[in-house]
């Protein structure tokens, strides 16, 4: 994942014109593809005769969500180094605690917030401490900043919605997300 956070960070420093829907258009054909070839003939078999017609909700939100942490991502990442965005996206545990207490119904127990705390103050410390070209974006786009603030939880939505979900076949999962 860090390797590709970087390349995707290399092709906006190297092309500053270029938009976050270029990149995930580029990046999606290019997926599609490469999943394409390797499910072939048993394609409908496999990503759609396999579902269970009651996870169709939550895979829909699965495809919603895996789209929108990408533009999330890459649209940060033009703004922002890999570093920041890294540590950003550390408090995506902390967001799935939240939501799986509200969404599956799980407890909390102290330790449990206790280590929320301790991790959301270091990353906040972070956050807070940036300085340089990085502090100004944070202070003068309002877009850029959210974008990479709203990640974490975009990606917590993912894997609380992939809890609801059954068992399903690995391409099935890799093909919609």
């Amino acid at each position: 994942m860090t390797l590709n956070l970087y390349c995707t960070k290399s092709i906006f420093a190297a092309n500053p014109s270029l938009e976050v829907f270029e990149v995930t258009a580029i990046k999606g054909t290019f997926s599609f593809v490469i999943t394409c070839l390797m499910v072939n003939k048993n394609m409908k078999a496999v990503c759609w005769d396999s579902l269970d017609r009651e996870q169709l909700p939550a895979l829909a939100f699965k495809i919603t969500q895996g789209s929108l942490s990408v533009v999330l991502a890459y649209n940060s990442l033009k703004y922002f180094s890999v570093s920041t965005q890294s540590v950003v996206c550390s408090l995506m545990p902390l967001c799935v605690v939240f939501l799986a207490v509200f969404f599956l119904g799980e407890k909390l127990t102290t330790s449990n917030i206790l280590s929320v705390v301790f991790v959301l103050g270091a990353t906040l410390a972070v956050i807070l401490g940036a300085r340089g070209q990085e502090q100004d974006t944070m202070l003068t786009d309002f877009w850029a900043t959210f974008s990479l603030c709203i990640q974490p939880l975009a990606l917590a939505g993912g894997i609380v919605a992939m809890r609801r979900m059954k068992r399903m076949h690995a391409m099935v999962v890799s093909y919609y997300v």
